[in-house]
């Protein structure tokens, strides 16, 4: 966020308004949503790392089992030329 911020006074001079930079704004908007979104969640039951770990291990993407596979097969290639 920026520091551009302006004040809008009444005429005792108190601050009654802001005027923010429009990303500024949308970026808050965007916060409110996160925080709202986490709120409605809050009471909902937790899965540990490791299941998540494994669940997306299990069914990730296919870009992401031939990453899995081109490691697994790279790392047995150097220890058969190892031994």
């Amino acid at each position: 966020m920026s520091a551009q911020s302006q004040y809008i006074t009444n005429a005792e001079g108190e601050k009654i308004s802001v005027i923010l930079p429009l990303a500024d704004y949308q970026e808050l908007l965007d916060d409110l949503k996160d925080l709202a979104a986490i709120a409605e969640r809050k009471d909902e039951e937790t899965v540990p790392w490791p299941l998540v770990k494994e669940e997306l291990v299990n069914n990730g993407t296919d870009q992401e089992r031939d990453a899995s596979a081109r490691i697994k097969k790279n790392s047995y290639s150097k220890l058969t030329k190892s031994s």
